[in-house]
């Protein structure tokens, strides 16, 4: 009998173990002690000034975005896009990072997992670098706009597939003029002269 009791003590903790090495990492996070990027092996935690949230609808898209200040000033943008379970993006990823930034052009620098490290020209001719987390059809993950030293930092990190050894990310002085981030524009154009999502029949 006891041996049964074993058993079924071993099968119960095997689960336990998957289930926790099943678990899915958030890829980007954020909380009051810094910004966590991580993906594989390459591991990035990076300190944080401030943090704010908001969140809002565009058609039937559910946005989060969140606006973290580095200790220099530096700002970046996290954008976590999702949509309800009858509609996935009539685009590929690299279509609709154009459409909603306004790019005239977008290359592809480094691809690894589901995270892709894209540079592209607007339309006033300024050069945006913009990190894309694509967990699927229905949800996507932006982070922008990356200065040098933050692009250059991802791009090693996710080529080398490893910690960096200086994971500082910024390392130049902001001005005293405040940085004006390039916001995505979801807007109700999108929708209606392009096709940006589908709904499944």
């Amino acid at each position: 009998m006891s041996r049964w009791i074993v058993l079924a003590a071993l099968v119960v903790a095997l689960f336990i173990l998957w289930r926790l090495s099943s678990r899915t990492v958030a890829p980007i996070s954020f909380t009051e002690a810094g910004m966590l990027l991580q993906n594989g092996a390459c591991r990035l935690h990076l300190p944080l000034k401030k943090i704010e949230r908001e969140s809002f609808t565009a058609d039937v898209l559910s946005i989060e975005r969140t606006i973290a200040t580095f200790p220099n000033g530096y700002r970046v943008v996290d954008e976590k896009i999702s949509m309800p379970e009858n509609y996935t993006f009539g685009k590929a990823l690299s279509a609709v990072v154009k459409a909603v930034f306004g790019l005239d052009d977008l290359q592809r620098v480094v691809e690894n997992r589901k995270m892709v490290l894209f540079e592209g020209m607007g339309k006033n001719g300024e050069k945006l670098r913009i990190l894309a987390v694509f967990k699927g059809k229905k949800d996507l993950e932006l982070l922008y706009p990356l200065n040098d030293s933050f692009f250059l930092t991802i791009k090693r990190c996710l080529i080398e597939k490893r910690e960096p050894k200086e994971p500082t990310v910024v390392n130049h002085v902001v001005g005293k003029e405040p940085q004006e981030l390039p916001l995505t524009r979801w807007s109700q154009e999108l929708f209606d002269l392009d096709i940006l999502i589908n709904k499944d029949m």
